[in-house]
């Protein structure tokens, strides 16, 4: 949950993946990180703003490796209200979205 102040309880630890949903959207998607991030929510305007930064000390060696991001459309509907991509008003099947999360984050 976003808030509209910038507070420390809207940060918390991604350690591998992070999950979110746009319930205007209906989509969900998953962002994997390299390395342990701590995440900022915040609402500015009309707009939500997620900011990520590496946890671990800045890295001054030639052989320290960059923050590797990838970001993936988890769920399309998530919620069934989404006329353009959920038929009927019906959510995708959980079963067969998870599915697709774990293929993903296997490869990651």
């Amino acid at each position: 949950t976003c808030s509209s102040v910038e507070e420390t309880s809207n940060s918390a630890h991604a350690h591998r993946e992070l999950f979110l949903h746009f319930k205007q959207s209906g989509f969900s998607w998953v962002i994997f990180f390299s390395e342990t991030v701590l995440v900022h929510c915040i609402q500015e305007g009309g707009n939500v703003v997620i900011r990520f930064k590496p946890v671990e000390e800045p890295r001054f060696h030639e052989d320290d490796q960059d923050l590797i991001v990838r970001v993936a459309l988890a769920n399309n509907c998530t919620d069934g209200f989404n006329p353009l991509y959920c038929t009927h008003g019906v959510p995708n099947d959980e079963s067969k979205v998870q599915k697709y999360v774990d293929l993903l984050t296997s490869h990651a």
